[in-house]
């Protein structure tokens, strides 16, 4: 993975941004089109809508908490909203995280602006900026945003990568379309890969197809060639949804469940199904979730909201032409929704409604990462104690 930030971030951000106004009602199924303000005549990317971004971040050791935080400098990209007439920053959550200061400068121009973070989701990798300074409200212009691509689409990636200080423009094609580990999160959700080039710099820059925003950058590999990863519009418009209502942003939901693979007909047909049939083998349920008090061990989940899934875990879905992880069907769900399961029990078709409850990590014995804070540790003769988190 090649980042411009550590993998250890955390920021100090405000958990609250009550004091936006809600611009939209909740609806998950809305998330597959752009919910944004567009301009669909202009197809012509502006410089005003560009941002590089200064941050100063504050790292624990949390093999050494007594040592204290270390100061680091690092730059990233990002590119202009707009809500309710004022204008905001995307970036990636491994930029803005842990800042204790930050500065962005609009391409083209010289002036530094402060910035503070309003919302950061470590799950998607995504955060938004708040700049009050008027000047650069005036001069900022918001990007159009765009909706799901397919493969083979042609693709601009813009930033502000290593290499240089003004904007970098590299081109390519879309090359794949599935889920997979946004590392910061430790989280499995839908990522589009490209071959344009993404350094380190491009994170939190955006992606362009015809004009608008279709993903914004945010990881790459080092043992491979042209591999580029982009959040796809359907994860950045969820964030954005949830981020601009009027209640504590709480991420996107997932179902709390192991599943395996019924690829081995043999192993379909010891459970009952019939030939037309697909679907996973529920093998583990985790506790305190509505899922728990309704679905079983060894129940077979054959749809999710009316979509079939297939043995190995893929679901067709609108606006997406491949298929992709059957998670991805929650996480374009908000917390507090209920969501219909059809599953097998015993050889017998349950359809089921179940509460989308928690998020990634939260069922799990082991505390997921902390940021936003310094390790809590505790000496007693000589003895080192702190809770066991995924930082250490």
């Amino acid at each position: 993975m090649m980042m411009d930030t550590p993998d250890d971030l955390k920021i100090e951000s405000s958990d609250s941004i009550s004091t936006l106004t809600s611009l939209f009602e909740k609806k998950p199924q809305s998330v597959f089109l752009s919910q944004f303000s567009r301009n669909k005549n202009k197809k012509e990317v502006s410089s005003e809508s560009l941002i590089k971004i200064f941050a100063t971040h504050q790292s624990a050791n949390y093999a050494e908490p007594w040592v204290g935080s270390s100061a680091e400098e690092c730059t990233g990209s990002g590119f202009v909203i707009q809500h309710n007439s004022t204008n905001y920053i995307v970036t990636n959550a491994h930029v803005a995280g842990d800042s204790k200061y930050i500065q962005v400068r609009i391409a083209g121009k010289n002036k530094k602006y402060t910035a503070v973070p309003l919302q950061v989701c470590y799950q998607s990798d995504l955060a938004i900026l708040a700049v009050k300074d008027l000047a650069f409200q005036q001069q900022s212009k918001p990007v159009a945003i765009g909706d799901m691509v397919a493969l083979q689409e042609s693709v601009k990636v813009m930033g502000f990568p290593i290499g240089g200080d003004g904007l970098s423009v590299t081109e390519g094609i879309v090359s794949r379309v599935e889920s997979g580990t946004y590392e910061i999160g430790r989280v499995k959700m839908l990522q589009i890969q490209i071959d344009a080039a993404i350094n380190p710099g491009n994170s939190g820059g955006p992606v362009f197809s015809e004009g608008k925003v279709i993903g914004v950058a945010f990881q790459g590999r080092d043992d491979g060639e042209s591999l580029g990863y982009i959040i796809p519009a359907p994860i950045l418009n969820h964030f954005l949804q949830e981020c601009f209502q009027e209640k504590s942003y709480q991420g996107f939901p997932e179902l709390p469940i192991k599943i395996t693979e019924l690829e081995n007909e043999y192993l379909r047909s010891h459970y009952g199904m019939d030939t037309e049939q697909t679907g996973v083998l529920i093998s583990q349920i985790d506790g305190l979730s509505d899922a728990a008090l309704k679905l079983k061990k060894d129940d077979i989940l054959l749809a999710i909201s009316g979509f079939p899934i297939s043995n190995e875990g893929k679901v067709n879905l609108p606006g997406i032409e491949e298929e992709v992880d059957f998670t991805h069907l929650f996480h374009m769900h908000y917390i507090g929704d209920s969501i219909e399961l059809e599953v097998l029990r015993q050889g017998e078709l349950v359809s089921i409604s179940v509460l989308l409850d928690c998020t990634p990590h939260q069922t799990k014995k082991l505390s997921q990462d902390e940021h936003d804070k310094l390790p809590t540790y505790y000496f007693a003769s000589g003895v080192l104690f702190q809770p066991l988190t995924m930082n250490y």
